[in-house]
């Protein structure tokens, strides 16, 4: 609801001083039961306080959590605070004008949640978005730890609140480290990527589910930490959310994390480590092969995930292995194990189990998801510096300089778009309801809604999509940016100020600067079409309104306005606002 609630005021008073540190948003993505929860769990202070709100239902996240994860609080009772609830007004009010409060009134007497959200009946002479707005207020004021465990092991919850934001105190390791390099961290918790793939119907099958950036949680990241499948990956999620994961994956970096039998055994013959600086230096010394336990490190743990990453194009096949496209720091670097715990895997698998948070085993587990959370901040923190001087260099004419390149690929794309079984680059998607000169007809055509009267543009009518030459502009000039930053080449035009960083690396931080901006700054983060992710609705609508003033000839409508939505990227990659991405 993005209040300060009671409960939070006293900390309120350090928000503006923890403005003035980077803002960190790294989320844990992986398969369910990979380890996400318990890893965040570990690097958490009164661990005791927050591992009680998920063994109740196997440690399964059933909604996105945000972990905001500070140094230090300023008493003891306000440990494990609800900083934020984000609802979904309009599934809750079963209506985005307010207009169902019969329904509504039916699904109080009948939906537990609605119970667990303490939500009364409405009276129709009240003022149904006000009552509906107090009665959700009053539940995030007073809500308890208690409250917080139940709404976080029901299942079906996400339906009805996209998000929650925790705030506790960082375990004392990992606060150091957020002093050190001024960091303001948020662990954002996911739920499983099939659990998100595949919706349940209340007869119990399973739908294809399709979700935007901000539903899947993925929306306004620094990094990502993908806990590796030991069993592989189902081809539903590349079909689901192929575009949406690429998107991501190659705007932040992606660091690796597998759970390891053998790694406990490893400490017992080097040497179990004491503190977080000897597990790092464990941690090095695995990576760089020194090990004879981990002989092939890389081909044993980590293959299945970057087959994965292959198949979204942020890895490719070198000499029968895997390689980052992403050059710039060494891959090993991102790849991590941690020691399984019996005392914790017992715990997340049987209900009722008094999981105990002193064992051996469970202390190496903590060393070593803090020995990694250490060096994934180091990286990200040395990788934004660096991306900030790339911004500073002004690189928006290479994108201007290539602007009629696009609008030639996207004539061609128009030429072959109306052919069955070809398929175009840029201009995307080929829907069979529109010929391209019917798209390109609407774009100037005054009388064509260019989106619904609430912003849609997803609305389908008589199961055609309703907004389409809108759709295909935004998805077409999110596809020509990606095209362009892809093809960065020509450095030593681009930018002066990394003469110091090989060639290769070069690229690789101007392309990551690149699409991590487009991401962060120009992709609308509330709707996809048709699993493309997309360049702003506002912006597709404001561009076709700039190309009918224009009065430009019917042939050239798309590559028009296409060109419009690549100087406004280009506005935004100019503006001082950028400089907020790399801030708090």
């Amino acid at each position: 609801m993005n209040k300060v609630v009671p409960q939070f005021e006293n900390v309120a008073m350090n928000r503006q001083e923890r403005r003035k540190r980077r803002k960190l948003i790294i989320a844990a993505l992986g398969l369910t039961k990979a380890g996400k929860t318990s890893f965040i769990t570990s690097l958490v202070k009164k661990l005791e306080k927050i591992i009680t709100l998920f063994l109740g239902d196997k440690n399964r996240t059933k909604v996105t959590v945000d972990y905001h994860l500070i140094s230090s609080l300023t008493s003891e009772e306000q440990d494990l605070m609800i900083e934020d609830i984000q609802f979904r007004i309009s599934a809750i009010a079963k209506s985005n004008d307010f207009s169902s409060f019969e329904q509504f009134n039916d699904e109080v007497q009948k939906n537990p949640i609605y119970k667990i959200l303490n939500l009364q009946a409405i009276n129709e002479n009240e003022n149904f978005e006000v009552k509906l707005r107090e009665m959700l207020d009053r539940f995030q004021e007073s809500i308890t730890p208690k409250d917080l465990a139940k709404i976080l092991n029901t299942e079906g919850i996400d339906e009805y609140i996209k998000k929650i934001t925790v705030l506790v105190e960082a375990a004392e390791n990992l606060a150091n480290v957020l002093d050190e390099l001024e960091i303001d961290l948020y662990m954002r918790d996911t739920r499983g990527l099939m659990d998100l793939a595949l919706k349940k119907q209340e007869d119990g099958t399973k739908i294809t589910n399709i979700r935007s950036l901000s539903d899947l949680g993925l929306d306004g990241l620094s990094g990502v930490l993908f806990f590796c499948s030991r069993d592989g990956y189902t081809n539903n999620i590349l079909q689901i959310y192929e575009d949406t994961l690429k998107n991501v994956f190659k705007s932040v970096p992606i660091f690796l994390i597998r759970r390891s039998e053998v790694l406990p055994l490893a400490c017992k013959v080097q040497g179990t480590p004491t503190n977080v600086e000897e597990t790092v230096e464990l941690i090095q010394t695995i990576q760089n092969g020194k090990n004879n336990l981990f002989p092939n490190y890389e081909l044993d743990n980590f293959q299945t995930t970057l087959k994965l990453l292959n198949d979204l194009n942020i890895t490719y096949l070198k000499q029968n292995q895997y390689m980052f496209k992403d050059s710039y720091f060494d891959q090993k670097r991102m790849e991590f194990l941690v020691p399984d715990s019996a005392s914790l895997t017992s715990a997340s698998t049987v209900n009722d189990t008094v999981f105990d948070i002193f064992s051996e085993d469970y202390n190496l587990y903590k060393l070593f998801s803090m020995a990694c959370m250490s060096q994934v901040l180091e990286m990200i923190t040395e990788l934004h510096k660096f991306m900030d001087r790339v911004v500073s260099d002004g690189i928006t004419k290479y994108i201007q300089s290539n602007k009629q390149y696009i609008i030639n690929l996207i004539t061609q794309d128009l030429g072959k778009y109306d052919l069955d079984g070809v398929d175009t680059g840029i201009v995307r998607p080929q829907l069979e309801a529109y010929t391209s000169k019917h798209l390109c007809d609407l774009i100037v055509d005054s009388n064509y809604e260019v989106l619904g009267p609430r912003g849609g543009i997803t609305t389908p009518r008589n199961g055609v999509l309703r907004y389409a030459p809108t759709a295909v502009l935004a998805v077409s000039s999110k596809r020509a940016i990606d095209h362009l930053i892809e093809k960065v080449s020509e450095i030593n035009i681009i930018t002066s100020s990394l003469n110091n960083i090989s060639l290769d690396k070069q690229t690789s931080l101007i392309k990551k600067a690149l699409n991590f901006i487009l991401y962060r700054n120009f992709v609308d983060i509330y709707a996809t079409v048709q699993n493309y992710v997309i360049v702003p609705r506002g912006s597709a609508k404001k561009a076709i309104y700039s190309t009918r003033e224009l009065g430009v000839p019917t042939s050239i409508p798309l590559e028009t306005a296409v060109s419009f939505i690549l100087d406004e990227f280009c506005n935004i990659l100019e503006s001082s606002d950028v400089r907020r991405l790399f801030t708090n």
